[in-house]
């Protein structure tokens, strides 16, 4: 596929783009550091914070959590809908946009028409409803919402009334290539992503910290498989199959696995969703929603909100329906690698790559911090390599982010959560200026089982023994704090050392991982 260009008139005509700051989690500290990244770049710049009141007029306070962020917008509709603008960019306050990106330079990033939007990625969502934790979330609220224990009180009849009905998305999804699958699969013996952590599913949500050696964590897990496989057998039971001749969606969904054989050992009951939909593979921290198709969308966004549907399936769902058309990465010739993998700041130089995601912002609460910060960027684009290597904030559990460029020898790959050590001694670098920050943070985990249920470690900082670590059962983890007077300004190292490493599949037969061992970095934070 050829991606869309804009004509060089195009090109060259600056925008009316209102950004949108998304906030999942009130941390108004953020604000003056977003502010001054996005001064001079939009003319219209406004922050929706959950929760938060203050007197600014670009602070916009929303009552909406994480899991319908988009019906911020809902929210706050008629101040957006006051915006002279084209479009609404709406961003999340941990994406870091390409600093060259702005109202000037927005059509040759975005060449849209007047009804077209984008994001960054779609797919279709159907088959099996335990293939994807967010389609097993889905499903019981669009079935059953009136439950107490899931439902929203919302009558069926009534979401149906006023969401998009089946025929008009299906023409939407049509004419972008994407089958509509109207029925979905129930069946409680293949729920291949529910079974890899029930208990995220159920209880805690993807950033929990589960320690698979907890016996007390192992029992919540079994219980939590039981109460999943049971909530699909009562829905099984209580939805009317689907009309005879229907057809048998595919699976579907981020890693999905496949929809199994026909003849499986447990009945298979196919049921009708209320509304197709389509996925964004957690790309809807980033979208671009055109002025003229404003009020339908935050309309419908603000139903599915009520319905506590999950914000990655309707965005990109009702994104599709409300616009003439929406682009992709993929159809654009961008590049939005950095929200699947690590990336640092030195991808900006190409005007391709949108953004690095997750990027936390709160450790840029110096100024001392966020002039480094700066002085890099602005290298960066003028295609010059920074003096130094500086220690630029780490990013908190799910993985290391950026702070994958202080870890230097003796690591293994990165994995979604961080990075295990692949030797007894594995580095950490990184520089510092004075009075740079107040301490560095480390969140360390051992490889503990009932074979091994002790694991020794040293940090040496500098060359100089820091701490001593001691991991047993009841302490997988441990968070250590490295005050900035056993640093130096200048080049720093900190060493991860182990009495020796172990392989997995020597502690359990049945494990296949035969990788060398020794601690595990799940967060490194630079403390101002």
């Amino acid at each position: 596929m050829t991606p869309r260009r804009p004509s060089p008139a195009a090109a060259a005509e600056a925008a009316r783009v209102c950004l949108c700051v998304l906030m999942n989690h009130p941390f108004p500290s953020v604000i003056p550091i977003l502010r001054k990244l996005y001064a001079g770049r939009f003319t219209s710049v406004l922050f929706l914070v959950p929760f938060y009141r203050c007197d600014e007029p670009d602070v916009l306070t929303v009552y909406r959590g994480s899991y319908t962020h988009a019906a911020y917008l809902t929210d706050v509709r008629e101040r957006l809908a006051a915006v002279d603008c084209d479009h609404y960019l709406v961003v999340h306050d941990d994406v870091l946009l390409n600093p060259a990106l702005s109202e000037a330079t927005f059509r040759q990033t975005f060449p849209l028409g007047e009804r077209e939007g984008y994001i960054s990625h779609l797919f279709p969502v159907g088959g099996t409803v335990g293939d994807w934790t967010w389609l097993f979330g889905f499903a019981p609220k669009a079935l059953h919402p009136k439950s107490h224990l899931f439902g929203s009180g919302i009558e069926g009849a009534t979401l149906r009334q006023y969401l998009p009905g089946h025929a008009q998305i299906a023409a939407k999804f049509a004419a972008h290539g994407i089958l509509p699958q109207r029925h979905a699969r129930l069946r409680s013996d293949r729920m291949p992503d529910v079974e890899r952590h029930p208990s995220r599913t159920l209880l805690h949500g993807y950033a929990a910290t589960l320690d698979p050696s907890d016996a007390r964590q192992a029992e919540v897990e079994r219980h939590c498989l039981d109460a999943a496989r049971a909530l699909v057998e009562a829905m099984r039971h209580a939805e009317p199959a689907a009309p005879a001749g229907a057809a048998t969606p595919p699976a579907s969904g981020e890693g999905a696995e496949g929809a199994g054989p026909a003849d499986a050992a447990e009945p298979v009951t196919e049921v009708e969703l209320p509304m197709p939909v389509v996925g964004s593979g957690y790309y809807a921290d980033l979208y671009v929603l055109p002025k003229a198709c404003f009020d339908d969308f935050v309309h419908f966004i603000g139903v599915a909100s009520a319905a506590n549907f999950f914000v990655e399936l309707m965005v990109p769902t009702l994104l599709v329906t409300c616009c003439d058309k929406v682009w992709t990465a993929e159809t654009l010739g961008l590049d939005a690698s950095g929200f699947a993998q690590p990336a640092t700041l030195e991808a900006f130089r190409d005007p391709r790559f949108l953004a690095i995601h997750p990027f936390k912002l709160s450790q840029l609460s110096s100024p001392v911090r966020l002039r480094q910060f700066e002085a890099r960027v602005h290298a960066v684009l003028r295609g010059e390599d920074y003096p130094g290597d500086l220690a630029l904030p780490g990013l908190h559990v799910p993985g290391l982010g950026c702070a994958q460029q202080y870890l230097t020898t003796g690591w293994h790959g990165e994995e979604s959560w961080g990075r295990w050590s692949a030797e007894p001694r594995a580095e950490v670098r990184f520089l510092l200026e004075e009075d740079d920050i107040a301490s560095l943070e480390l969140l360390l985990m051992a490889p503990v089982h009932a074979r091994l249920p002790v694991v020794q470690a040293q940090l040496v900082v500098n060359g100089e023994t820091c701490q001593a670590l001691s991991f047993d059962v009841a302490h997988v983890e441990r968070r250590v704090v490295i005050p900035r007077a056993l640093l130096r300004t200048g080049g720093n190292t900190v060493d991860v050392v182990v009495e020796r490493t172990v392989r997995p599949c020597d502690l359990d037969p049945a494990s296949p991982d035969a990788r060398e061992l020794g601690l595990a970095l799940r967060e490194i934070q630079f403390h101002t």
